[in-house]
């Protein structure tokens, strides 16, 4: 059983579980298993993500952000690519906001 403390962001976890729902949702409405499997995989990663932390949320959401973004961009719909869209580009910014010092450079001087 998973524990509640695990969770490192919980609103990854959300997007994930949506994500997930609205692929389940494409197939029950339009028999699309395109639908279910990508809602499937990244709705899973997004749901690790939620457990495993920061960068590999990162990584989740950006591409779903991309694959979304490329998708609204295609069908001029709202629903439901360009909302899955501005919620992982809204997670991608949260967690760049939240882990910024982690991703700033180190520049050493070389040792001569």
């Amino acid at each position: 059983m998973v524990n509640t403390d695990d969770v490192k962001d919980p609103l990854t976890l959300a997007l994930g579980a949506l994500v997930a729902a609205g692929g389940l949702l494409g197939f029950v409405k339009a028999n699309s298993k395109p639908s279910l499997i990508a809602g499937g995989v990244l709705g899973g990663l997004l749901g690790v993500a939620a457990f495993v932390g920061a960068p590999f949320g990162l990584a989740a959401s950006s591409v779903l952000a991309a694959l979304m973004g490329v998708r609204f961009i295609n069908s001029k719909k709202l629903m439901p690519s360009g909302l899955i869209t501005v919620l992982a580009l809204a997670n991608v910014a949260r967690l760049v906001l939240e882990e910024r010092d982690s991703f700033t450079l180190r520049i050493q001087k070389p040792d001569f």
